[in-house]
């Protein structure tokens, strides 16, 4: 493809390392499990809350918790959310050291436990495109590993 700009034409790719130069890299990793038992859902978050949320995943340290389930968020002095609570929906956001955000949430009308994540590196970053993706991918296994914990819950993976 041949981007058409105010300074001239050239390439897709030479197009998105300038975007990239101006923005920094937004890298995202999602998915979801299917999950048809409404016990396990609630068992993995509770698990995630009930003796204080985790400080780090793996080697990546956890440096914010925001449950919209229960009103919490971290980042408060009050510790309590800005934005709307929803009792009747699991949804617990962390952020990471690293720049990492991290959303795991039930979805409202199928039974899947979705997770987003999005990694953002600042322009000026060192780190290549591929070094991102490789960090981000570690961590979405770490976290979904130790937080969701597929097999010992039953989760089934997104079909192909």
């Amino acid at each position: 493809a041949v981007v058409s700009t105010q300074s001239g034409h050239y390439g897709r790719d030479s197009y998105l390392e300038e975007v990239f130069s101006k923005y920094g890299y937004h890298v995202t990793n999602n998915s979801y499990f299917l999950c048809y038992e409404p016990e396990t859902v609630k068992r993995i978050f509770g698990k995630l809350r009930n003796n204080g949320y985790p400080s780090s995943v793996g080697k990546f340290k956890i440096t914010g918790v925001r449950d919209l389930t229960v009103g919490y968020d971290s980042s408060t002095p009050d510790n309590k959310c800005l934005l709307p609570t929803d009792p009747s929906c699991q949804m617990i956001t962390f952020t990471f050291e690293n720049g990492c955000v991290a959303t795991l949430r039930t979805s409202g009308t199928e039974p899947k436990l979705k997770y987003y994540t999005e990694i953002i590196r600042r322009p000026g970053d060192t780190a290549t495109k591929t070094s991102i993706k490789e960090e981000l991918a570690e961590l979405v296994k770490e976290m979904v590993t130790e937080f969701l914990q597929p097999e010992v819950n039953g989760l089934k993976p997104r079909p192909n």
